[in-house]
């Protein structure tokens, strides 16, 4: 096929606020939502909370999901003695979901792999930064340093750099990035998008027209 009949694509979808953000918890609420499985890469994640818990960590991680290795994870969790920092849900309800993500400083998608990874969009239009692997597709999505940080998938290391970074902003930092996000989703949402995928009908039936830009990029 030739490149210029070639279009970028992402998936996006319409996602309200549920809720006023709370601010009662005096701790950094991460979040990781998702199926438990090897592709999603939680092991790479509960490694990097363990490398930096001490008794006195200031943070706590909430993992939504279910899948192979739910048991896995729990077992990981109290031989690490990381009861007072991570909690599983298991299962929960969307509208639930939704609310936790609102309410998280900080959304970890850390896949080996994902095509996309709609989870991103929630959060960023939930108005929460994202730290993402780079071999999901929704990174596409990610301003480094903006609206979130992408880290190299399957890397330990990597993970924990940015994620000590995000720990180490400043309340005045944070509210920054929050503003940035607002700014940024402008290019996601769904008239845009739509937009974008009139118009690339249109210049797929009519090549002599200018070739649309991807909103998001």
């Amino acid at each position: 096929m030739k490149p210029a009949k070639i279009y970028r694509f992402g998936y996006f979808r319409n996602i309200q606020k549920s809720t006023e953000r709370q601010t009662a918890n005096p701790k950094t609420t991460l979040i990781f939502v998702g199926q438990l499985i090897e592709r999603k890469g939680v092991f790479t994640l509960l490694n990097s909370v363990k490398s930096i818990s001490d008794p006195k960590t200031d943070f706590d991680l909430h993992i939504i999901g279910i899948g192979d290795l739910s048991e896995e994870i729990r077992l990981f969790i109290q031989q690490n003695q990381l009861q007072h920092i991570i909690t599983v849900h298991g299962s929960m309800k969307p509208q639930k979901v939704a609310e936790h993500i609102q309410n998280a400083d900080l959304l970890i998608l850390p896949s080996v792999f994902d095509g996309w990874g709609m989870v991103v969009n929630e959060a960023l239009l939930s108005g929460t930064p994202v730290l993402v692997s780079d071999s999901c597709g929704a990174k596409e999505l990610v301003r480094q340093g903006q609206n979130g940080w992408i880290f190299q998938a399957q890397n330990q290391a990597s993970l924990t750099r940015r994620l000590i970074h995000f720990l180490n902003l400043t309340e005045q930092e944070k509210q920054i990035i929050r503003r940035n996000i607002a700014l940024i989703n402008v290019k996601i949402s769904i008239p845009i998008v739509a937009k974008y995928v009139v118009d690339c009908l249109n210049h797929a039936l009519n090549p002599q027209i200018e070739k649309p830009l991807t909103p998001w990029l």
